[in-house]
């Protein structure tokens, strides 16, 4: 079963809309650009993500300054002329996954008419976090592209059955809990943290223990063991096991 766009607003399950009345749709919300960045590295990919490194991004600045849409005037907004190639692009919209949902990112129409192409993977349940994609611009001409522009359109659906735990690391575009000596993102942690999307989990590595890990800065919950500690925390070792976080509990 589709859920439908009003729903997932009124539910929260997609936050920080722009325009809902421009972005609502009958079978999803469309998502608006926040930002494009370039991939400078590569990355590394294997099967437990133990090993798994993402690949390094630099953002591409809008062209020239103004606001980020709304106007009428468009000699008055910022804008980006991309050439043909592969960008990652970060939408403005946050999601709250359910257990019980899963979701799916499509193409808008008018972008593949222009020859553009944006895909991303599965949205697991119990997400909670930033939405990315990648964008490809296959037009050897290139696209134009102004900042809030509606690329794609996200669509949930009614799982069987609700799931237990779910969720994921929340890094879909890299930023969340990094350490900050082998500059891995740590995998899920036990307790339902997984659903806040606050992560801080290589203390168990040798390599890495006693080392400063970074909190999460897009989590939009807090997690009630680590209340004493703000987004933008830097947190150690210690800090997790006196904050009530034993070693059995990361994994």
């Amino acid at each position: 079963m589709i859920i439908p766009g009003r729903t997932l607003l009124t539910k929260s399950i997609i936050r920080n809309v722009r325009s809902p009345a421009l972005q609502v749709q009958p079978c999803g919300i469309d998502l608006t650009l926040k930002r494009v960045l370039a991939w400078t590295s590569p990355g590394t990919i294997d099967l437990d993500n133990h090993l798994r490194q993402t690949a390094s991004t630099k953002e591409i600045p809008f062209s020239s300054p103004g606001d980020t849409g709304g106007t009428a005037d468009p000699q008055k907004q910022s804008f980006l002329d991309l050439p043909q190639g592969s960008y990652l692009v970060e939408f403005n919209e946050t999601v709250a996954v359910p257990l019980d949902l899963m979701g799916q990112i499509f193409v808008r129409s008018s972008l593949f008419r222009s020859g553009v192409l944006v895909s991303a993977g599965v949205m697991d349940s119990g997400y909670v976090g930033a939405v990315g994609a990648l964008m490809q611009v296959l037009n050897p001409a290139g696209l134009r592209v102004y900042p809030s522009a509606r690329l794609a359109q996200f669509v949930f659906q009614q799982m069987a059955e609700p799931v237990e735990g779910g969720g994921r690391e929340c890094d879909v575009m890299g930023f969340c809990a990094l350490c900050s000596i082998c500059k891995l993102a740590g995998p899920r942690a036990k307790g339902g943290m997984v659903l806040y999307g606050h992560y801080f989990w290589h203390a168990r590595r040798p390599s890495c223990r006693g080392g400063r890990l970074l909190q999460c800065k897009l989590a939009l919950l807090p997690v009630p063991t680590m209340s004493g500690f703000n987004s933008s925390s830097e947190i150690t070792y210690h800090d997790i096991l006196a904050a009530g976080l034993a070693k059995s509990d990361i994994h």
